[in-house]
């Protein structure tokens, strides 16, 4: 008997043995980030947190969904490179491009590629004809980490030709027939598993996963936003043409500005499909440490002399009292809103708007320094073009002069057009005529015809009650910031001596 049992106990084990090497336990921790927009002092405190997550994770795939370029000063001082240099010491392993990549044009994220050691992902781009891009970025890339192999193709929103400044060279195919593509070409190379860094946004990155079958996550950006559930789990069952897909497709974003950073860890069963998993957004510490301080004051000593510097010269004080700009055209409105128009004219824009609460202060009559035109405009917004009917636009409109007696920052200040308005009228009846200039002169709005109007961020996403803007298409939105913006503007313009030239009339003040 005792023979037997331990001829069968041999058997058991043997054959457990054979099952423990034939599907191992194999676990990988996914972190990511996505839309960090060249804040650099937050992304370095982020730093401490991935070298942390590092230390307990082990083997750890890295990766960031895009827009690093655009949104503060560091980028209008350095460019990419700040991004660049704590990417590399944070090891990043890939990259997707974001439509806020090509807002200077396709050389400045070739310079940005140079400097970087990690891989830059696009499937939907054919970078061959673009000269500065060629050879520089690829479709997909297969990593190996704790015996995973691991397939992550790039994707990036098609809206980039319209939003941004890619250049003629730059191609953008579909979306989904691309995955589809690299989908197949990463199966037959023998990926375990197979990512999708995207920048398309939340609502396409949920399209993706439903149409396009063998995808297992979806590591994305676009949207800024940070989800209520981590991860976002979509499930399917069957199969089609006989290739059993995943059952399960996990969906992770990880807000913006370098808030946090998501952690997804997965365990893979012997079939090489995700079994068990667990995750969420961790939050950075709240200032840089170590290594990752002395790059971020390497570079916030440049945004000190930044702000010293002279952008040109004024032969007139700009006007941005709160009591006057409130409620009247001022010479400060026109030339911020000449601005934006003048930077938005190549993607179609006719009409500038621009809430006076967004300006601050006044710039005297000299020297202009960035500081003055900080101070003027000191919020981090950035532009956005829109699409609106002229009916939308005198809506627009009624409710900027709804609350001009009470000194209230949604009066706007325009450019592009002018109009009259009769403060002693009845709400809904206060906007009496509106012209758009056009190459023939001023013109009538016409309600049912469509503009093209430009506005901050902050209007566009329906700030100051302008619900209506925040319902409408946008066809550009570049992350320059707004005070950059003047900034370029009035160095070119130097020395600037804009008037108060009846853009915005009130009736009952006049004949």
């Amino acid at each position: 008997m005792n023979k037997k049992l331990l001829k069968v106990l041999s058997v058991a084990i043997l054959l457990l043995i054979c099952s423990c090497a034939r599907s191992p336990r194999r676990r990988l921790t996914i972190l990511h980030t996505n839309d960090i927009h060249s804040h650099v002092e937050e992304f370095a405190a982020l730093g401490k947190t991935v070298d942390t997550l590092r230390e307990s994770a082990g083997d750890v795939l890295l990766l960031d969904a895009g827009d690093v370029f655009s949104g503060t000063p560091y980028f209008t001082l350095y460019g990419g490179e700040p991004m660049a240099v704590l990417m590399r010491r944070m090891r990043y392993d890939a990259m997707a491009p974001g439509n806020h990549e090509f807002d200077l044009g396709p050389e400045r994220l070739a310079e940005f590629i140079d400097m970087v050691d990690f891989q830059v992902l696009c499937g939907n781009i054919n970078f061959s004809h673009e000269s500065v891009l060629a050879g520089k970025a690829e479709p997909f890339a297969i990593f190996e980490k704790n015996s995973i192999k691991i397939g992550v193709m790039g994707l990036i929103t098609e809206e980039t030709r319209y939003v941004s400044r890619p250049g003629s060279n730059i191609k953008i195919t579909d979306v989904f027939s691309t995955a589809e593509r690299y989908v197949e070409v990463l199966s037959d190379a023998g990926a375990d598993l197979i990512i999708a860094l995207t920048h398309l946004g939340w609502d396409t990155d949920l399209l993706l996963a439903e149409r396009v079958r063998g995808i297992d996550i979806i590591v994305g950006g676009h949207s800024h936003i940070r989800p209520d559930v981590y991860p976002h789990v979509i499930t399917f069952s069957g199969s089609s043409d006989g290739q059993k897909y995943p059952e399960r497709v996990f969906l992770v974003h990880a807000g913006e500005y370098a808030c946090c950073i998501g952690r997804l860890d997965i365990t893979l069963d012997s079939d090489g499909r995700i079994a068990a998993w667990e995750g969420g957004l961790v939050k950075r510490v709240k200032e840089p440490e170590g290594v990752y301080r002395e790059i971020a004051e390497r570079y916030s000593a440049g945004i000190g002399e930044l702000k010293k510097q002279k952008v040109g010269a004024g032969k007139v004080k700009l006007i941005g009292e709160r009591e006057v700009v409130r409620a009247h055209e001022t010479n400060a409105g026109n030339i911020v809103t000449d601005a934006l128009l003048a930077r938005s004219r190549d993607a179609g824009a006719q009409i500038a708007l621009y809430n006076s609460g967004g300006i601050r202060s006044s710039i005297e009559a000299g020297t202009v320094a960035f500081s003055d035109i900080m101070e003027m405009l000191p919020f981090d917004n950035h532009i956005v073009v829109l699409e609106i009917t002229g009916r939308e636009l005198l809506d627009v409109l009624e409710h900027s002069v709804s609350a001009a007696e009470d000194l209230s920052g949604r009066f706007l200040q325009v450019s592009g057009m002018r109009f009259g308005w009769d403060p002693k009228s009845d709400p809904g009846e206060r906007i009496r005529w509106v012209e758009v200039d056009t190459e023939g002169g001023h013109k009538a709005l016409e309600q049912e015809a469509s503009y093209s109007i430009v506005t901050n961020s902050f209007l566009a996403a329906g700030g100051d009650g302008y619900d209506m803007l925040a319902d409408a298409r946008r066809t550009r939105e570049m992350r320059v910031p707004e005070y950059a913006i003047l900034a370029d503007y009035i160095s070119a313009h130097s020395p600037v001596k804009p008037e108060v030239e009846g853009r915005i009339i009130r009736i009952a003040d006049t004949d």
